[in-house]
């Protein structure tokens, strides 16, 4: 039995406290019991049931934390908490879905969660939650730790918290707490998006899902774009534009560039238009072939160019689910291989990308004007208008709280205000993008929870608070609001505004608390108190007492009392006092001032009024006050109380008519007469009592009185007062508790009138009336009052009546018993009588009918049974079967049950039919019933009981009969005529059973259990492979007699009468269990299987199959296109497709599916299903073996030479066949380009172009299927031979192959005048449509001339890096050579960009000539990207070869790097996340590469971590975001930087937290700065020795120092040792050693002496440290619990049942063993018998471990054992009896304590052995070092002892009496 904590009984409040907490100080929970209960999913769910002990501190536990806890849970969580169910949390989501929007809900379960909870994260959230009593914390780990005992086993649990704990959910709730704050943050506040109607996808009446019509607007617009819903499609050229309306699946008409008006569409979407306008579109369009056509209008709208709709314009921080940018956005448009799109900024065009936008806090509308700018020539075309809105806010909001300046205290007190009405405070937020649903209020009502005044949910708490606000009022940015405090009248609050919160949309928040921040109070309430007496009144009730009573209150009010005064209302000589309006009306003079004595908590007041002097008198007290604030007066008054110190007056008298006789004996009532009277307080009550001296017969009755005090008593003549010399006592009360008695000796009396008592019974028999053998009678007499003076009997039979005669009459001995013989009244009726006397001559004559038995009977002779099956009328049918002793049966039997017996005593209860049915033991049902009740026939004693029952078909019976007659005789058994059995079956029901087949490849599997129908049948089961015929048999009453099965290749279901009987095959895998699976043959056949089964009573069953077809073979596929001569084909190409599924057999499945695909160079062009078969066929007629379909390739989908055809066939059962087909397709005309490689000229002669070199033209065809024969150029020249064409060549192409080409060239070396035209078709005769001459000059007609000049440069410097970076200035000097020079013909072409601007560009200076060589100098001294270039023209017209493009950059800045947010060696410990930002601005920046390490300790090791940042490119640079770093550790940040042109950073700014900058020299790849984050604090750890120590818990002696050790980014400021919970001193007790490394971590060890620990107790030691970062941390918090228990003494025991006499064992039987061990625990128990030589011979009783502490827990802490009997009668020592007992306590060596005694016979004393050598875990019974210690010895050390304590004794009580007598003096004195 589990010990109580602590024993309740009788104990004051504060004593049980105190005995609780003392209990609590090492409480250890008992082992959680594991059991399972069933989870929905059909799994297990483990739970932990503990002890009703651990439940009620669990629940004490629970009562106080939850109300802590609960503030601080999220007001969504709704699981485990009180008044909150899963009912509310859906109500909850109904509310959020229909009233807020929200349509998505997301289940998450954590699996195994309340099996994995990791303790030391309990803690620490329970410490973080403000739960940091550290005894309680003790007392939770332990609890987790508790041992789980399964299955006779205990574990101790490194993880988790029981299910099935009182405080488990609590526990989980605090676990989940921080993951419902963090769900909170990342999504409470998101925008809600409701889809729109266009989104929602509907289901037809055909049941198919369709999405929604399209109403898509279609813009064409002059510059040939398209727009189809808000998308652009650019379009450079108008013969394009079928490219954006291929996005509509339409065709442009060729050579049609403009939308006709009014024109209605055919179903292909060819369209046309020209003019501007509307026009209405019209089109049918099929989706695929998963949706059906839908027919959709479309609106095309010729308009002005407008970009407003493009998407993607705005790039930039968007905070996630707003839109808001949070920095100002980048414009972002799209661009193409020809233009870019640029905006205009004053007079000049700026890319989109580099365009700064500017904008301002709040919404942002701007329109900007757009252009398209090509990129070769840099044109500006299709300008058009962008308007962009946008919002814009990186401002968090501001907020401002002030109070109304009417608003004045009534008074100030300790800075606190007091108003007497309401306050208000005004509410000011500014923001441009307030979000007013997430402002947050929060207040502190009479200091209790906060709560938020705008939370909805907080409605009734602002009600009950007095609190108003005013709805906001918006003006502009401005918010404004006012909220009213105090609003409730009669009612006063302590208020204090604790912050305001506010977030815009962008996310932005602000906490606001220095406005308001001294609580103030309201006071709109007159003072309450209370007044009452200091004395428990006699009579509450009437208000009366014995004597005066000081009256005592107190008064409250939250503003403080200003003055009170009392009035004391005593009554007049009538006895009337003054009613509360006279005493409100009584001058001031009357009242008296009331001291008031202020109490320390909150604003009360105590007072006491002294009125005990009152006396004999009544009298009520008043008071009086008003408060500090509103200064109304509240009355307070006592109950009237009357005060009566004299007692009642009482008299009692005998009525003279009741008196006794003359013998002093009452047979009648008696009556005394009562008068009582008290003139003040008055009689409240008049009880009398009887007694005898004694005890008390009648106490307390109630005597009622009359009007004049008069009453009666009277005593009725019962039972009760016989024979008893009793006396009467009377006492009167008033109400003031006095009281007055009246008793004595003529208030005597005594009673009799009861005769003697007489009881007679049968010792047994059934109900006492009937009996097998002889029968004893029990009788007795008694009389209680004057006694029996005789007593005798008399016995008759068979009804006859008692005789008078006084010789009928037999004495009664003293034993009472009559003995009655079987012989003697044998099968007769027998009855006994009783007759006694009493003292006083009262006669009692009784039989047994009088004690409630009845004449008897005695019978003998048993009962005979018989079992009869059929009837004369109904006769017995054949049996078909016996199996093992069960018949069976195909008809319902009877049977008839007959018993013979004497009709006296047939017992028809006792008589037990009993019938199993199938198996069960079963009352009358539809199975059986009884035909007739039981039937008599015969007389007497040769009477028969007969039966019937009638056994109906569908059961398996087993019949049993028994029978008992009324006297107990028992049957013999029955017997079965006819040599039948009693166990039988009978059965009309056929076996049932199903079947199936396994191996099916296509078709249902169905399982069939009867005969089908022949109008069922059908084929729709098919396979590729052999089948088996599966299933399972059985029959409900019997078994199995056959099963066969036939296999049928008829094509529909057939007569099983027609299958001949040789045909039937026996189910050969027929199993026990009635399973069975049978392979068949009906391989490329169709087949239906026939089962027939038999069961023992012969009845049969039919089970078959439907069709099945059984195919092995694939269809064959033939894929037929048209000839072309060519071989490729230029339009679409119609394919036709025959398929087969023909078997030798002529059975085949048909055909399922055919299916193609078309893929143009591997891309899936066309799909679909060609036939599908998908009905079910009544017969192998209805399969389809041969389908022939066709379908059309469309051409202008599959343009390539790479175009495959798939068609795949599947039958019936499965197997599938796949043919390919490759053809070429080509419908895109071939084009040609020629361009000439001189395109210089001088065209101021006339219409002839002069070049001044020879020209090669170069002709490109571009075509996939090229033919140089279909090439027809025609080149002519005036005066010498023409050139031709030569060395054609090909380029590669991509994709199709359309944009392969082949390339010739044409060579104009001399001068002449030429012409040149060209013409081209390709092999499936495609013409080219014209010819492109890419912007030649004069292609076709043109005049050759010679001669050119030459320019050349050369730079000073050409040391650069990264290809064009130089970091240093560099002079070019350029050179012509020419003939005829002339300056005015150079052009140079030069910018200067720095960082997106421009600066000046260097210019030419004079030239100096020299010849034919013309020089000049260029100086690139600024910092910037030069990009320039030259070109020149002789006087002749012959142009230079132009110099090609210089692009340089020239920079000599070195890269700037900025830190920001972080301070060097800083130490951080915010409770969130850090972060700080890094960038390096340059504009050529190479690489920027920050590096950001931090040392960490995870699992018991540092580890050095690289932290990756956030890189982010900026206008001049790049930044690199270091956000949320949480991890505890040592960080180290450095830095390499450098520009393209070489230059590397020199110096580095530092920007701390506060936004102090200061600027550090700093090297490339240097350390840059280290800081430490420390949120987590100190981690502890133990060394070996300690960790062992603490493992092993209990110890002899602690051997080595203990040492804790503890790790810290930080330094540790200030550290505590304790040792249950008293702080050790440092240098004496423990020493500190640094152990820290030179950087890193810092490490130190604690170090306490082994000293500490010499005393034997329990130890708990706690290291509480501090470190730089303020963080304090504990030992035992973070997961390093220390304790142990020293306990060097072994243990004891008593023995009882084991005694010495002399030194000899004379022993017991039985003995019992209690040990104990009080330092420790005790480990081990052993009880043995030794020989002489000390050696084991038995083990009596061996016990060890929890198991042993569970039995003495459940045995009163007792061992119970028989000694033996070889110890009993042993002589010389031979076997002795010894008794070991070791504790758990070990020493260095793993050896307990242990004590060892012997007691037997022997010529030497009994030894007794003392150990400590016994190791804890060992079981061993082997004894080791035993010392023996001579009695005698012991002996005199126990005298000494004892000498020495009765010493101690005398000296300490002549002390104590001495003390005594000198404070009896000072009394005295």
């Amino acid at each position: 039995m589990e010990k109580p904590l602590l024993t309740m009984t009788k104990l004051e409040d504060v004593e049980l406290i105190r005995k609780v907490q003392e209990k609590l100080l090492n409480y250890q929970p008992k082992a959680v019991r594991r059991v399972y209960i069933p989870k929905s999913n059909g799994k297990l769910r483990p739970l932990g049931i503990p002890t009703v002990l651990d439940r009620l501190v669990q629940q004490s536990i629970l009562q106080v934390l939850e109300p802590v806890c609960e503030s601080k849970f999220h007001r969504y969580s709704y699981g485990f908490r009180p008044n909150r169910s899963c009912k509310q949390a859906v109500a909850m989501c109904y509310k959020l879905a229909q009233v807020n929007g929200y349509h998505y809900v997301v289940d998450v379960d954590i699996k195994g969660f309340f099996d994995h909870v990791n303790h030391g994260k309990l803690l620490k959230q329970l410490w973080s939650l403000g739960i940091r009593d550290k005894s309680l914390l003790c007392v939770i780990s332990r609890m987790l730790k508790a041992p789980v005992e399964e299955n006779g086993k205990r574990t101790i649990p490194q993880e988790g918290t029981p299910q099935g704990g009182v405080l488990s959910p609590l526990l989980a709730n605090i676990v989940l707490n921080e993951l419902d704050w963090w769900i909170h943050s990342q999504w409470a506040g998101i925008p809600i998006h409701n889809p729109s109607p266009s989104e929602i996808w509907r289901t037809g009446p055909d049941g198919m899902l369709y999405r929604p019509g399209q109403q898509l607007t279609v813009e064409y617009t002059p510059a040939d774009d398209i727009y189809v819903g808000n998308k652009v499609v650019p379009v450079v050229k108008s013969d394009r534009a079928d490219a954006a309306v291929d996005n509509l699946k339409y065709n442009v008409v060729e050579g049609k560039n403009l939308i006709e008006k009014d024109t209605d569409f055919a179903s292909n979407g060819i369209w046309t238009a020209k003019d501007t306008g509307t026009v209405r579109i019209k089109v049918t369009k099929a989706e695929d072939d998963k949706y059906k056509s839908a027919e959709a209008e479309y609106t095309v709208t010729i308009k002005e160019y407008d970009y407003s709709s493009m998407n993607n314009s705005l790039t930039g921080t968007m905070l996630q689910g707003t839109q808001f940018y949070v920095e100002a956005p980048t414009l972002s448009l799209a661009s193409d291989n020809q233009a870019v799109y640029v905006v205009r900024k004053g007079d000049e065009w700026i890319e989109a990308d580099k365009y700064q936008l500017m904008p301002q806090q709040g919404d942002n509308r701007q329109t900007l004007v757009i252009a398209r700018k090509d990129k070769e020539s840099g044109a500006i075309t299709d300008i058009g208008s962008l308007q962009l809105d946008y919002k814009y806010d990186t401002q968090p909001p501001k907020i401002t709280l002030n109070p109304k300046e009417d608003d004045k205290p009534a008074f100030t007190k300790d800075a606190v205000d007091y108003y007497g009405n309401v306050r208000k405070v005004d509410m000011n937020i500014h923001d441009v993008s307030l979000d007013d649903g997430s402002t947050q209020l929060w207040v502190k009502v009479d200091d209790r929870e906060e709560f938020d005044v705008f939370d909805v949910n907080n409605a009734q708490k602002l009600i009950d608070a007095g609190i108003e606000y005013s709805e906001w009022i918006v003006t502009g940015a401005d918010y404004s609001s006012c909220i009213t405090f105090g609003t409730k009248a009669d009612e006063e609050h302590k208020y204090q505004i604790i912050g305001m919160y506010a977030k815009d949309q962008a996310e932005h928040e602000c906490n606001d608390t220095s406005s308001i921040e001294q609580p103030f109070y309201v006071d709109r309430k007159a003072p309450s108190g209370t007044i009452g007496y200091d004395a428990d009144l006699i009579d509450e009730q009437n208000m009366a007492s014995q004597q005066a009573a000081n009256v005592y209150g107190q008064l409250e009010d939250i503003s403080g009392i200003k003055q009170a005064f009392y009035y004391v209302n005593k009554s007049d000589e009538s006895g009337s006092i003054l009613n509360d309006e006279q005493v409100k009306a009584l001058d001031d003079s009357a009242w008296k001032p009331l001291e008031l004595i202020e109490d320390t908590y909150d604003a009360r007041y105590k007072y006491k009024i002294n009125t005990s002097d009152l006396k004999d008198t009544s009298y009520n007290v008043y008071v009086k006050a008003q408060d500090n604030c509103n200064g109304e007066t509240a009355f307070f008054s006592t109950s009237k109380l009357v005060v009566d110190t004299l007692p009642p007056e009482l008299t009692v008298s005998q009525d003279t008519m009741t008196a006794a006789d003359e013998k002093g004996w009452h047979k009648d009532d008696i009556s005394y007469i009562v008068k009582a009277d008290d003139s003040l307080s008055g009689i409240k009550s008049v009880e009398y009592t009887v007694f005898d001296g004694k005890r008390k017969i009648v106490s307390g009755q109630t005597v009622e009185l009359d009007a004049s005090g008069e009453g009666r008593i009277t005593i009725p003549a019962t039972e009760q007062f016989n024979g008893i010399d009793l006396m009467l006592s009377v006492k009167a009360t008033d109400y003031a508790g006095l009281k007055t008695e009246v008793k004595g000796d003529s208030f005597k009396f005594s009673m009799d009138s009861q005769s003697p008592d007489v009881s007679i019974e049968p010792e047994a028999g059934k109900n006492r009336k009937y009996f097998n053998d002889d029968v004893r009678i029990k009788t007795s007499v008694a009389d209680s009052i004057s006694g029996v003076v005789s007593a005798k009997y008399q016995i008759v039979t068979d009804d006859q009546s008692v005789s008078d005669d006084e010789g009928a009459w037999n004495e009664l001995d003293e034993s009472g018993i009559i003995n009655v013989s079987a012989e003697a009244y044998l099968d007769k009726k027998t009855d006994v009588y009783v007759k006694a006397v009493d003292e006083a001559g009262n006669v009692t004559v009784a039989d047994l009918t009088a004690s409630g038995s009845q004449p008897f009977y005695i019978h003998k002779a048993a009962p005979a049974i018989t079992v009869t099956y059929g009837t004369p009328e109904q006769p017995d049918p054949q049996c078909i079967s016996s199996v093992k002793g069960t018949e069976y049966y195909r008809e319902n039997r009877i049977a008839t049950i007959s018993v013979k017996e004497n009709e006296l005593f047939f017992d028809p209860d006792e008589t037990k039919i009993n019938v199993k049915v199938d198996g069960n033991e079963q009352t009358q049902s539809d199975a059986w019933s009884e035909k007739s009740y039981w039937v008599k026939t015969g007389e007497g004693a040769e009477a028969v009981y007969s039966k019937q029952l009638v056994f109906n078909a569908g059961h398996k019976y087993e019949l049993s009969v028994s029978a008992k007659d009324l006297c107990g005789n028992s049957d013999n058994g029955f017997e079965i005529e006819g040599d039948k059995s009693a166990e039988f079956v009978i059965d009309v029901q056929s076996p049932t059973g199903n079947i199936r087949f396994d191996g099916l490849s296509t078709g249902m599997d169905t399982v069939w259990d009867l005969l089908l129908p022949k109008d069922k049948y059908e084929i729709s089961r098919f396979a590729a492979k052999k089948v088996n015929i599966a299933g399972q048999l059985g029959d409900e009453h019997g078994g199995i007699k056959s099963a066969e099965y036939f296999v049928s290749a008829e094509d529909a279901i057939i007569d099983v009468d027609s299958i001949q009987e040789a045909d039937w095959k026996t189910l050969d895998s027929l199993n026990e269990d009635g399973t069975f699976s049978e392979p068949i043959e009906c391989e490329n056949k169709n087949c239906v299987v026939y089962v027939r089964v038999t069961d023992l009573s012969g009845n049969v069953s039919y089970i078959s199959t439907n069709g099945l077809v059984v195919d092995t073979c694939a269809p064959a596929i033939s894929v037929i296109t048209p000839e072309t001569a060519s071989g490729v084909y230029s339009a679409d190409v119609p394919v036709s497709i025959e398929v087969s599924d023909e078997n030798a057999t002529g059975v085949a499945s048909g055909i399922k599916s055919v299916n193609y695909t078309v893929t143009n160079m591997g891309q899936t062009t066309q799909d679909g299903t060609l036939y599908s078969y998908d009905k079910t066929a009544a017969g192998l007629k209805d399969l389809e073996n041969h389908v022939t379909e066709q379908f059309d390739i469309s051409a202008a989908s599959n343009n390539s030479n790479e175009v495959r055809i798939d068609v795949t066939a599947t039958d019936n059962a499965g197997t599938a066949y796949t043919v390919t087909k490759y053809i070429k397709i080509d419908t895109t005309a071939p084009t040609v380009q020629v361009s000439y490689d001189n395109n210089s000229a001088d065209t101021s002669f006339g219409d002839t172009a002069y070049f001044k070199a020879p020209r090669t033209a170069t002709v490109k065809v571009t075509e996939r299927n090229f033919d140089a024969s279909k090439v027809a150029a025609e080149i002519k020249a005036a005066a010498g031979k023409a050139p031709a064409l030569s060395n054609w060549s090909t380029e590669g192409g991509s994709g199709n192959g359309d944009d392969t080409v082949h390339v010739a060239t044409i060579y104009y070396g001399h001068d002449d005048d030429y012409t040149f035209g060209i013409g081209v078709k390709d092999i499936a005769g495609n013409a080219a449509a014209g010819v492109d001459y890419a912007n030649s000059l004069a292609p076709t007609k043109f005049t050759i001339d010679t001669t050119a000049p030459v320019i050349s440069v050369a730079y000073d410097n050409n040391s650069a890096s990264n290809g064009n970076y130089y970091n240093n200035k560099r002079t070019a000097t350029v050179t012509i050579t020419e003939h005829n020079f002339d300056t005015s013909r150079i052009a140079l072409s030069m910018t200067a960009q720095d960082a997106g601007k421009s600066v000046a560009a260097p210019a030419f200076g004079s030239w100096s000539d020299n010849g034919d060589i013309h020089t000049a100098t260029l100086s690139f001294d600024a910092d910037a990207t030069y990009t320039w270039s030259l070109a020149y023209t002789d006087k002749a017209g012959n142009k230079a070869k132009d110099l090609a493009k210089q692009e340089f950059c020239i920079d000599t800045t070195k890269p700037v790097v900025t830190i920001n947010g972080v301070t060097p060696g800083s130490v951080n410990n915010n409770s969130g996340n850090m972060s700080f930002v890094i960038e390096c601005t340059d504009t050529n920046l190479e690489y920027f590469s920050p590096v950001l390490t931090v040392e960490v300790y995870e699992n018991s090791r540092f580890v050095r971590k690289t932290i990756t940042g956030n890189v982010i490119s900026i206008s001049n640079g790049q930044r690199v975001e270091f956000r949320n770093l949480n991890e505890d550790g040592v960080y180290s940040l450095t830095c390499h930087a450098q520009d393209k042109a070489g230059n590397s950073y020199e110096t580095v700014n530092i920007i701390d937290a506060g936004g102090k900058q200061v600027t550090e020299t700093a090297g490339q790849g240097g350390k840059l700065m280290d800081f430490s984050i420390n949120k987590g604090g100190s981690i502890f750890s133990l060394d070996d020795n300690t960790m062992k120590l603490v493992k092993d818990y209990y110890v002899q002696k602690v051997y080595h120092d203990v040492v804790v050790r503890e790790i810290n980014p930080d330094e540790v400021t200030s550290c505590t040792v304790k040792v249950n919970g008293k702080a050790l001193k440092q240098g004496t007790d423990f020493s500190v050693n640094n152990v820290s490394e030179s950087d890193g971590w810092h490490k130190y060890e604690y170090v306490i002496s082994n000293a500490v620990f010499e005393k034997e107790g329990q130890y708990n030691i706690v290291v509480e440290t501090k470190d730089k970062a303020d963080s304090v941390a504990y030992s035992d918090v973070k997961s390093v619990n220390i304790e142990f228990i020293v306990d060097k003494t072994a243990p004891t025991y008593t023995l009882t049942g084991v005694d010495k006499n002399n030194e000899n064992y004379i022993g017991s039987k039985n003995a019992v063993l209690m040990p104990k061990d009080d330092g420790g625990k005790l480990g081990r128990v052993k009880i043995t018998v030794v020989g002489k030589d000390d050696k084991e011979k038995k083990v009596i009783k061996e016990m060890s471990g929890d198991d042993m502490l569970d039995y003495l827990d459940k045995h009163d802490g007792k061992i119970e054992f028989e000694v033996p009997k070889e110890v009993l009668s042993a002589k010389d020592g031979d076997s002795r009896l010894m008794v070991e007992c070791a504790d758990c306590s070990v020493d260095e060596g793993g050896k307990t304590n242990k004590v060892k005694k012997i007691y037997g016979k022997d010529t030497e004393a009994d030894t007794e052995i003392a150990e400590d050598d016994v190791p804890m875990e060992s079981n061993s019974s082997d004894v080791k070092s035993v010392e023996t210690n001579n009695d005698k010895a012991v002996y005199i050390i126990g005298a000494i002892l004892l000498f020495v304590l009765i010493i101690a004794i005398l000296i300490i009580v002549y002390y104590m009496r001495k003390k005594m007598k000198e404070k009896k003096d000072n009394d005295e004195q």
